[in-house]
């Protein structure tokens, strides 16, 4: 347990992996293999990532752009540097209902069930047995909940609902020590149902909280604890997996850091069931314009101070 005193005006004396590990909670970015040639980049992922995610590199756009043809190079060249480094690496995702290659469109169509069941299935075996062994954990099914059913591609299309919950049995034959997650945003309460109904086969729950200052914290955060609790009950855990927070045109930083600080917050409240907390990217902002916890030159910004001081109580 990291006890160190914090001072309160010094808040890049530790990096966030140690302010995190102090709440018995892992600290994560998401980036690729490029981020360790960044000047601005690597210095931060080194210093404050416990945990790497990768971004697009274990999509199935990436893994196995042809069938048949599978390609790891990519995702690879980012585990090789977490490693180097002692960062260890979150594999982000098997399944998807977007980012899937050209071909399966036509070779979905074109199977009987029990093909199209054997398409996913060898898939998640080539893609787990080469990434499991070097990945602490991975988001193995990724948004496949009622919210996104009319939208979700091949796998509801030519599958049903019941894909998600085969991508992850399939996974288990191969996961070993690996972590397996279910990983998605939650609008609905169906969302958070179908979640919860996996957690038999998954080993937790991934919450993305890609939130604005003008979201309903209040309905949000009711729906995330119950999931928490779900999980607590059945001796599984949450990675607060895609953190960003947007800032509405009447909001000031001040506002955005404040929702940042209600997320850690939610997470150090119930510590031993969220075991991490993961901003979605390195620095400045993520895909949808929501602010990380440093700015563009990398330097820490009004998120990172009261996040902090949210870890630290001072």
């Amino acid at each position: 347990m990291f006890n160190t005193y914090f001072p309160t005006a010094i808040h890049t004396e530790y990096g966030l992996k140690e302010y995190f590990a102090n709440r018995d909670i892992e600290f994560g970015m998401a980036g690729e293999y490029y981020a360790f040639d960044s000047s601005v980049q690597a210095p931060l992922v080194k210093r404050h990532a416990a945990i790497l995610s990768t971004e697009v590199s274990m999509k199935w756009e990436y893994t196995q752009p042809l069938r048949g043809v599978y390609s790891y190079d990519y995702a690879d060249a980012m585990i090789a540097r977490c490693q180097e480094f002692g960062i260890d690496a979150h594999g982000h995702c098997v399944m998807w209902h977007m980012q899937y290659p050209a071909w399966m469109e036509e070779a979905m169509a074109n199977a009987d069930m029990d093909g199209r069941y054997a398409i996913l299935a060898e898939h998640v075996e080539r893609v787990m047995r080469h990434y499991a062994p070097t990945c602490k954990s991975i988001d193995v099914v990724n948004e496949h909940q009622p919210a996104v059913a009319a939208n979700a591609g091949v796998f509801v299309r030519y599958i049903g609902a019941d894909a998600g919950r085969f991508a992850m049995q399939e996974a288990r034959k191969y996961a070993g020590d690996c972590k397996l997650y279910y990983n998605s945003f939650f609008r609905t309460d169906a969302d958070a149902d179908y979640a919860i109904s996996l957690l038999d086969v998954a080993d937790g729950i991934g919450v993305q909280i890609h939130i604005g200052t003008w979201t309903d914290r209040v309905t949000f955060f009711d729906r995330i604890r119950r999931m928490l609790q779900a999980c607590k009950d059945a001796g599984r855990t949450v990675r607060f997996s895609e953190v960003s927070v947007q800032k509405g045109d009447d909001a000031t930083m001040l506002d955005v850091a404040m929702v940042w600080a209600d997320i850690v917050r939610l997470a150090i409240a119930w510590g031993g069931t969220v075991v991490n907390v993961t901003q979605w990217g390195v620095k400045g902002t993520s895909w949808n314009g929501g602010y990380l916890l440093f700015d563009y030159q990398g330097l820490p910004n009004e998120c990172y101070s009261l996040v902090v001081k949210e870890l630290t109580g001072r």
